[in-house]
């Protein structure tokens, strides 16, 4: 009986999403509210719960710390943001060490004589953009060509414009990061500044040439798609996939990640009929309440 009920309250909370997403989506997407002033700080310690504290002083939060220099972030970060800067690190740390198609020697080198250029990074469907100091900083690290060159980062969001209680929009939110992100590099600041963007647009429409592409947890079934407040005529896993991978350059690398086992399915049967080289493997994912499992493909393009 209760199986039923909840079975009918998803039938229907899917139907009302359905209906309501695309008005709003619309709405939002032609008024494009913005408003200036977004800062953060970080809270008191003593203003947080046990658990968020415990996963800031965790040996594992201290080691990403180090790694990747994350502390000189902490000081303009909420503790919440800061935690998802830990948790993008340590995914990209745990995925490079996994990965063959990721190690340094596996990259296509420049030729001789051509002149240096960025390594030029996409990240897909980046909300707003708490992963970007993350991916700046441990791709100048882990990529050793990436680190004489520097890198350029472009976020691409299609839902910018949603606001939050703070009367911010996520796209206000993304800027920001994008600003935290010019100071991955101490050392380069100048090679840094204003060199990463955030983009509120449609992938499809999108172009450009990237060396990395990172896409985190993509929608490639309809509930999480409404749930997130996109009309379900936004699902076009095949479509967004074939594009994304239409982007990367020859030699360059896509990273995706999975949360669920029916989603990491769905991806490999994308993968499988691109052809492409690829590998697959499961990470910890930490930093987000409970460990949980993560399912990451790494792909290569010839």
């Amino acid at each position: 009986m209760k199986q039923g009920f909840e079975a009918i309250r998803a039938a229907f909370e899917k139907a009302l999403l359905a209906a309501l997403n695309p008005i709003f989506f619309r709405l939002r997407s032609a008024i494009r509210f913005r408003r200036a002033g977004y800062e953060e700080a970080p809270e008191p310690l003593d203003q947080l719960s046990e658990g968020l504290r415990e996963s800031l002083a965790s040996p594992r939060a201290d080691q990403m710390r180090a790694r990747y220099d994350l502390k000189r972030f902490e000081p303009r970060l909420r503790r919440e943001s800061f935690i998802s800067v830990l948790y993008f690190a340590d995914l990209l740390d745990s995925i490079f060490d996994s990965s063959k198609l990721l190690s340094e020697s596996q990259w296509p080198k420049p030729d001789a004589g051509e002149p240096a250029r960025r390594l030029r990074i996409l990240d897909i469907g980046s909300k707003n953009f708490d992963c970007a100091p993350a991916v700046v900083s441990v791709a100048e690290r882990r990529l050793g060509h990436g680190q004489a060159r520097g890198v350029t980062l472009t976020g691409i969001e299609l839902d910018a414009f949603r606001i939050y209680r703070n009367l911010h929009s996520r796209a206000d939110v993304g800027h920001y990061f994008c600003r935290l992100a010019g100071q991955a590099i101490q050392q380069s600041s100048e090679r840094n500044t204003n060199t990463h963007q955030y983009v509120a647009g449609d992938l499809l429409k999108h172009n450009g040439t990237y060396d990395l592409i990172t896409w985190f947890h993509p929608f490639l079934d309809a509930y999480p798609l409404l749930h997130w407040g996109l009309p379900s005529g936004r699902l076009r896993p095949r479509e967004l996939f074939n594009h994304a991978f239409g982007l990367l350059a020859s030699g360059g690398r896509c990273v995706i990640l999975n949360q669920e086992e029916h989603e990491r399915d769905l991806q490999r049967a994308l993968i499988e009929s691109s052809g492409a080289e690829f590998e697959a493997f499961e990470i910890t994912l930490a930093f987000r309440g409970e460990p949980r499992t993560g399912y990451v493909f790494v792909l290569s393009k010839a």
